[in-house]
This record gives structure tokens, sequence and C-alpha cells, in this order.
């Protein structure tokens, strides 16, 4: 009698010859999978901690968490992969602001995304999206730079207590973005500002900014942008 010793369990059997043999083998071949499996865990570790990711330091060993800002960009990717699109990364990777690529059946696509998660507001939520200088002077070579693409922008508005309920993707084209934010800088003063607001119960998006107030002459200034853009690229 011999000892059959797997992964799982060890168990007593008569085997001949041949079949002793044969579960040597399959004993082997266990053994080189699951170092196969193994290994490539520890292949996927090392590419994600190459790639920037949080990580925190375990028991002797590096145990990779997903970063905050890796969530909120993943549930644009998702979206987008969603509707059959394979956006690629436009720009080196930035927690405060990520660029990626898309072409759909209609256009190429640059598209400029910032994630917030502290809005305003108990019923009606505004999130308001700041650019330092350096982040509108990347707009503006992007946008000149790149003639052939539409630059596009996803805001994605979260809460800190995450659920798929309260995000939203707000999708604001370049003509609106100039129309909310100076550019230029020549006719506001202050840092850059794109505010998204939520009106319980309303199909649109709406948006303002440090160059657009929300009321003007006590009527609503803002401009409405439909909330299913994204489907429709």
């Amino acid at each position: 009698m011999i000892w059959h010793c797997s992964p799982f369990n060890y168990v007593g059997v008569y085997v001949s010859k041949k079949e002793k043999f044969a579960l040597m083998q399959q004993n082997i071949q266990n053994f080189l999978l699951f170092s196969t499996v193994f290994d490539n865990i520890l292949r996927l570790l090392s590419v994600q901690l190459n790639r920037g990711m949080c990580s925190i330091l375990g028991e002797g060993i590096k145990v990779t968490t997903i970063c905050k800002a890796d969530y909120y960009y993943g549930a644009l990717l998702s979206a987008l992969v969603n509707g059959g699109l394979a956006p690629a990364l436009f720009e080196k990777e930035n927690d405060s602001r990520q660029i990626y690529t898309v072409t759909t059946n209609k256009a190429s696509y640059i598209i400029y995304t910032k994630y917030h998660t502290t809005p305003s507001g108990s019923e009606d939520f505004t999130w308001s999206f700041t650019f330092s200088d350096n982040e509108m002077q990347e707009i503006i070579n992007v946008h000149q730079g790149n003639p052939d693409k539409t630059l596009i922008f996803a805001f994605i508005c979260g809460q800190k207590q995450v659920s798929d309920s309260n995000q939203i993707i707000a999708i604001v084209r370049w003509d609106e973005f100039v129309a909310c934010v100076d550019v230029s800088k020549n006719q506001s003063r202050g840092t850059p500002r794109l505010s998204v607001k939520v009106v319980k119960g309303s199909p649109r998006f709406r948006i303002y900014g440090s160059k657009r107030a929300d009321m003007l002459d006590g009527k609503d200034n803002t401009i409405r942008i439909e909330r299913n853009r994204l489907k429709t690229l």
C-alpha cells in the first residue's frame, strides 16, 4: 500500500507499479501547476506595484490594495468597456486627473477626466472641480496639439460612502467647458472651476463655473446637459 498525496488530501490505496508511476506523474504535474499559479500571482503583484498602485506592508510581504483614484477612474473605464469601446491611456497616470483616448464610429476622442467625492447640498448635490495653472496649460496643449481628435471632459461625481446609486459621470464638450471656465483667464479671477449640479428628478445635469454664474438677474444661467451622453459618443 502507498499513500497517494495530493494538494488537498492523503488517501491510503493499493496500487500497481504502473498506477504508482502514473500517480507520481500526476503529483509532479500538480506541483508544477501550483508553482505556476503562485508565480503568476507574484508577477501580478509586481506589475501592479510597478504601475504605482497603493501598497501596504503586511507580515513580511507587500500586499497590493486599490487606491481610491483607481476605483473612480475605473468606473469610467468600466462604462466605456461595457459600451463596446477600448479606451487607452493618453498621458502618464496622475491621481488628480487621467487622460484617455477612445475611438467610436462617430469620432476619435480625448477624454480629460477628474473625480470629486465631496459634493455640497442636501438634496440637489453640486460637485465643484478646480484646475491648477499646470492643469489649465495641459488642457490647452492637449486641445491645440491634437486637431484630429475631439477633446471632451468626464467629471466623475461620487461620494465618500461609495455605492452605485450615488455616482454620476458628466460628459462636457469643449465649447461648454470654455463657456464655464475662462481658459485664457481674461474674464475671471481666482481658481478656474467647473461645477456639476444634479437636481433631483431632472433628466439633465446643470453646469456652470468660475466664468459663468449659476444665476443671472434672478434666473437660471446654467448649461443643461444630457445625463446619458456617455452612451452617445
